[in-house]
């Protein structure tokens, strides 16, 4: 599975080891991905051609949708598919959550990081960061890493709202040094000490290059990306969110037909939710493991025909049939909205 357990961005920009989120990468690694799979081709295939036809030769992509409904996931399932990997060159994935060893400055720290995923030098990340306007310097240095080529960089959990991250897709003018015809409508003129101005800047275009962002808020991704290039996940059908909890909770109705009683019970909480039907299958699980071993939970032992007795007989009161389990979903969804932050009323985002 893919759908990652995640706490909310805390309000207050400090951050202590007890609040740390591990970040993400672009991969799934050995993950089994449910849903989605007819979004991605299209996805895809729009990526690939507006990057090449925009009137830039840019193309921003924003991922939206409710809490839990799998943003990240679909980002590394674009990020690695074979049509990607072939046309886009470098792809780097950045993280956008912040870490205890990030620098104060959320603008040092993005650049940073996409710095080193480009494979710069770390000595001269942090000697362009000294001087004495480290952002422009940093802004700088990417814009000379990417210029020529035809990049992917995927900005996974964007937070900060600073206007730094608006309009991904602006561009400047460079037809006085290059000769060139100035044909973007997006366009500012910038000299050497404006690179701070946006991280816009250091995303040079012209060559076919791409960034897809997704986060918590749509409002900010939507400021980033532009409201046309926004695709909302919708929630999952009902048989994805099934096969979701299913996997998580290591069960298999062919094994033991009673589980189909919970279909109801995942499709109610869930909500097409596949975060929450991850979580309801593994609240599952760990309550089916924890339960005590009494004497009415052992295998019964029955007599056959010969006078020997046969095992592994389940005792109904430990199915997922006895309504007993249903307690735990519900108590594990009223603390889930409190820990994660997720609730009917905001899994829309704002």
């Amino acid at each position: 599975m893919a759908f990652l357990l995640r706490r909310r961005q805390p309000e207050n920009p400090a951050i202590n080891e007890a609040d740390r989120v591990e970040p993400t990468d672009g991969s799934l690694g050995q993950s089994e991905v449910f849903g989605r799979k007819v979004e991605v081709p299209f996805l895809v295939h729009d990526l690939i051609a507006n990057s090449e036809s925009n009137y830039n030769q840019f193309m921003a992509l924003g991922i939206v949708g409710a809490a839990g409904s799998g943003k990240t996931t679909i980002c590394q399932m674009i990020f690695d598919s074979a049509d990607v990997r072939k046309h886009f060159l470098p792809r780097i994935w950045v993280c956008m959550t912040k870490q205890p060893s990030d620098d104060p400055d959320p603008k040092l720290a993005v650049a940073k990081r996409m710095l080193t995923c480009l494979g710069e030098d770390e000595e001269i990340i942090e000697e362009k960061k000294r001087e004495k306007d480290g952002v422009s310097g940093l802004v700088s240095l990417l814009h000379r890493q990417l210029v020529g080529k035809r990049y992917l960089i995927v900005l996974d959990d964007a937070w900060d709202t600073d206007e730094w991250y608006h309009k991904l897709d602006l561009g400047f003018d460079y037809s006085i040094q290059q000769h060139k015809p100035n044909k973007g409508k997006n366009v500012a003129c910038v000299h050497s000490t404006d690179w701070s101005r946006s991280l816009a800047f250091g995303l040079p275009k012209g060559y076919g290059g791409a960034v897809i962002v997704n986060g918590g808020s749509n409002k900010l991704v939507e400021m980033m990306v532009g409201k046309e290039n926004l695709h909302h996940l919708l929630p999952l059908e009902e048989e994805d969110c099934w096969a979701i909890f299913k996997n998580a909770a290591g069960v298999d109705p062919a094994l033991d037909p009673q589980v189909e009683e919970f279909r109801g019970i995942v499709r109610q909480g869930a909500g097409g939710h596949p975060f929450l039907a991850k979580l309801m299958g593994q609240c599952h699980r760990d309550m089916m493991q924890s339960q005590p071993q009494t004497e009415d939970a052992a295998p019964r032992q029955a007599a056959d025909d010969s006078g020997g007795v046969t095992t592994n007989q389940p005792n109904p009161s430990t199915t997922l049939g006895s309504s007993q389990v249903k307690l735990p979903f519900r108590w594990s969804r009223s603390k889930t909205k409190g820990f994660f932050g997720l609730s009917r009323s905001d899994t829309m985002g704002s």
